[in-house]
């Protein structure tokens, strides 16, 4: 299986964009062996007498990250699983069971509305959350790239690695390609929700608006069966109102003559009392121009004869004057009962037009109250369906939000197998009698020498570390290493085990370009000539 997987490789030292010289292979592990002293202890403890650590090994280890293609996109895992990518999986609740019963009860308006009134609260919330951790996924972004700079530099590995310790993951092949199918289901059952609770938007939004369109057919039915329900009623009613009123237009005008008739014979008998009373009055003023006339010593008789006549006048006048005065009361009380009788009247015929029009009104009424009905229905349900459907839409948000985050997962590299990446690190062991103790050095970007402060250390080394600088996050996991190799005493055995083997302090060769890249370290002036002679005793000490 190992044999068909593509393998790269990235190279453990990559130059700064300000550097101009080149940093060959020699000068890398000179800068190795140099940090390796920086290091160790010394014995320098009076109290302990303790003795001073010996670099037990020198080794290059590559770590593995594996890229298994998904989709359209490559994901990136951490070959020992030190990162991990947790995410939960929301639950919805039934809507297959939301849509069957959709689909029973829209058979009518009524059992429908119900429908949608037992589903009110249905889609709140989730009904539960699954939460899964894919182990050794990477999806921090700002690690990824910084594994794509690394992986720009990889080459591919087509020999056996035989000088280096290749690390085995405990995520591997077979297990990636298993994570990577279940990033892919639980894509597929993202998108699935989707299309799920879409299918129930449109459902509902399709079966309301039948349900409306139904509605509105029946008022459109209502308002032509009442348009001709009113019609016809209103003729017949104002036919039989019409009869009312001239029946009593007649009774009005019947007792309107009566007592017309009544008024211009009292009005006849005021003018003939008011004539006879001019009269009286003419001839009293004759009687009384005669008495005035008259010697009252001569013609005495005569003057008691006006007098009396004068008298009787007077008599009648006042008689006449009764008889004008309960006359014009006649008129007055005959005039104000024609008004009351002919109020009465009027009346009497509006309530008789009113009780029979008030057949219309009640099927006016009827109407009205037929269509608010149905208009309360329709915005009845609408407010049902636009509650639901809102719900319904936040739970699609989320879950468009949740597939966005899986489709985002992993990186622009096209690869059509399971490829392994080996990133570089050296592993130093210092051992001091029977205990060992690990460094370990990241792949790291080569710094020029430019303007940088010089430190010194006791031996005035400090300057070298200066020259590797660590890739952060490759860093974080190479230290995630470091504790394993504490924590596992049988995982450091083996490490240790195969560190004796390839350490470069006892390859003759390594020795010699480790001399040699210390030379061209010192030329960059990463430390003094004397510094250097120091270095060239300490190597002198693995061998010639």
């Amino acid at each position: 299986m190992v044999g068909k997987i593509t393998r790269y490789c990235v190279p453990f030292s990559i130059p700064s964009s300000d550097r101009r010289r080149k940093f060959t292979k020699d000068m890398e592990l000179a800068a190795i062996f140099c940090i390796a002293e920086l290091h160790r202890k010394r014995g320098i403890d009076f109290i302990l007498k303790r003795p001073a650590e010996e670099i037990d090994f020198i080794v290059q280890a590559l770590y593995p990250f594996l890229l298994a293609p998904n989709q359209n996109k490559t994901l990136l895992f951490d070959g020992f699983g030190f990162i991990s990518y947790s995410f939960k999986y929301d639950l919805l609740p039934s809507v297959e069971t939301f849509i069957n019963n959709l689909k029973r009860s829209a058979v009518n308006p009524q059992s429908y509305s119900a429908t949608l009134m037992q589903y009110l609260d249905y889609f709140d919330s989730f009904t539960g959350v699954d939460k899964r951790t894919i182990k050794g996924l990477i999806t921090d972004r700002d690690f990824i790239n910084e594994f794509l700079t690394l992986f720009d530099k990889a080459v591919r590995v087509r020999k056996p690695i035989v000088d280096k310790i290749i690390l085995s993951p405990s995520i591997n092949e077979d297990t990636v390609r298993i994570l990577s199918n279940e990033i892919s289901e639980f894509r597929k059952r993202l998108q699935t929700d989707l299309n799920t609770l879409q299918k129930a938007m449109n459902l509902l939004n399709k079966l309301t608006e039948r349900q409306l369109t139904k509605k509105q057919t029946e008022v459109l039915s209502i308002e032509k069966l009442y348009d001709k329900k009113i019609s016809k009623t209103k003729e017949a009613l104002s036919k039989r109102a019409e009869r009312i009123r001239s029946h009593f237009d007649k009774k009005i005008m019947d007792i309107g003559r009566e007592l017309d008739k009544k008024i211009q014979d009292l009005h006849k008998e005021h003018l003939r009392l008011q004539s006879r009373r001019e009269e009286l009055l003419e001839t009293r003023a004759e009687y009384a121009t005669k008495l005035k006339s008259l010697d009252k010593k001569k013609d005495s008789e005569d003057i008691l004869a006006l007098q009396e006549s004068i008298s009787e006048i007077d008599e009648k006048i006042g008689r006449l004057e009764d008889r004008v005065e309960e006359v014009a009361q006649k008129v007055d009380e005959i005039s104000k009962k024609k008004r009351l009788e002919i109020s009465r009247l009027s009346i009497e015929c509006r309530n008789k037009i009113g009780e029979v029009m008030g057949k219309l009104d009640e099927l006016e009424a009827e109407f009205k109250a037929k269509i608010k009905m149905r208009e309360e229905s329709v915005r009845s349900l609408q407010e049902l369906t636009d509650i639901i459907s809102s719900k319904i839409n936040s739970l699609l948000d989320l879950k468009k939000k949740a597939l966005t985050e899986f489709e985002e997962l992993g990186i622009e590299i096209k690869t059509r197998r399971i490829t392994v990446v080996y990133v570089p690190f050296y592993i130093i062991c210092f051992r001091r009698k029977s205990e060992r103790r690990y460094v370990t050095i990241p792949t790291s970007m080569v710094e020029s020498m430019g303007g940088l402060t010089k430190v010194k250390s006791l031996i005035g080394l400090s300057d070298v570390k200066s020259l590797l600088k660590p890739f952060p996050h490759i860093e974080e996991l190479v230290n995630e290493f470091t504790l394993l190799l504490e924590e596992n005493p049988v995982f450091e055995a083996e490490i240790a085990e195969a560190g004796s083997k390839l350490n470069i302090l006892k390859s003759k060769s390594l020795r010699k370009s480790i001399k040699e890249g210390l030379k061209k370290l010192c030329d960059e002036e990463w430390f003094s000539e004397n510094e250097l002679s120091l270095l060239y005793r300490i190597l002198g000490k693995y061998g010639d």
